[in-house]
């Protein structure tokens, strides 16, 4: 509130010197509409009923009629939408994290499993390629043992790579899933939403903000505009033919056609 009765300050200690004219209100409001903000989108995710965690884009439509009774119930029909949807997401993040985390456990699992077989390998492919040149009688054994973790470390890799392969789904679908958080939250911080509530205050300070902004906006560009009014007015007045036409008109040298 202090900001604001500072800002109120300076506005009247302003107005003193430059005065708001008519030109200066018609470009500011000519300048607001043209440069005023795009519309945010309205398109959000709604959870789609008896399926888990599977999501429908729904746009936030306006009411039909301009009455104050639709604006309030269609208020209140997006903010419980709103809110449905931001705790559903929730929910879906919270546990698609929690599979992804099990995932990357298993990942991890694997990879050392990949290389404890992978050192047995080498122990048995060591030892076999001593029977073989010692043609020792247990190169068989040895080199069974040595097939056996090879198959084994490649279907170890072949589950790693889809289990990686899911995992990196699963983060694209959080991705997913925390953009459309993102645009939830976003439209429930736009104007006009139930919750959280605005007091009085806040209200009150946040329209007299936006009706100082005008008034200085006005100011401005009324004190850019007048010396160039002054001048074209000016040049104007000063061409010949416009005198001699207004001195013309002054000395009623006209005749009125009835």
């Amino acid at each position: 509130m202090g900001d604001l009765i500072t800002r109120l300050t300076n506005l009247f200690n302003l107005s003193k010197t430059v005065a708001v004219t008519v030109p200066g209100l018609i470009a500011a409001a000519a300048l607001g509409l043209v440069l005023r903000p795009v519309s945010p989108k309205n398109e959000i995710a709604v959870p789609i009923q008896g399926a888990e965690c599977e999501f429908r884009q729904e746009e936030l439509t306006p009411p039909a009629h301009l009455s104050f009774g639709d604006y309030r119930d269609t208020a209140r029909a997006h903010q419980n939408k709103l809110e449905v949807s931001r705790l559903t997401l929730q929910d879906c993040i919270l546990q698609r994290t929690s599979e992804l985390g099990k995932e990357e456990a298993d990942i991890a699992d694997k990879k050392i499993e990949i290389e404890v077989q992978s050192k047995e390998r080498d122990v048995f492919a060591r030892k076999y390629l001593q029977y073989v040149e010692s043609l020792g009688p247990l190169r068989a054994n040895y080199e069974s043992g040595m097939r056996t973790r090879t198959d084994q470390i490649m279907r170890i890799r072949k589950q790693l790579l889809d289990d990686e392969l899911a995992a990196k789904r699963r983060q694209l679908a959080i991705d997913r899933l925390k953009a459309s958080l993102k645009v939830v939250d976003e439209r429930l911080a736009d104007p006009g939403r139930l919750r959280p509530a605005l007091g009085f205050a806040d209200y009150f300070e946040g329209l007299t903000s936006k009706v100082l902004a005008f008034v200085l906006l006005a100011m401005a560009l009324g004190f850019t505009l007048d010396p160039i009014n002054r001048g074209l007015f000016g040049a104007l007045f000063d061409v010949p033919f416009v005198l001699s036409s207004l001195n013309w008109l002054r000395s009623g040298r006209f005749e009125v056609i009835r």
